[in-house]
């Protein structure tokens, strides 16, 4: 649920313009993108359990 009032000062934007990580649809759409642009496979920042209140964990039990 983030908009663009909430990264305001941002100058640039993605694709699917502003966006939150946490939803399912749009990490659907990011690794269907990836797909067609040729990638396989991805990189991912996980820290540790429950080190940022499951907010890492949240997005990574999303993508796998």
């Amino acid at each position: 649920m983030v908009t663009a009032e909430d990264i305001g000062s941002s100058t640039d934007y993605q694709l699917l313009g502003a966006y939150d990580s946490q939803d399912s649809e749009v990490i659907k759409c990011h690794m269907i993108l990836a797909s067609c642009a040729g990638i396989d496979g991805f990189i991912v920042s996980w820290w540790e359990i429950d080190m940022f209140e499951d907010f890492e964990d949240n997005a990574l039990s999303k993508m796998v």
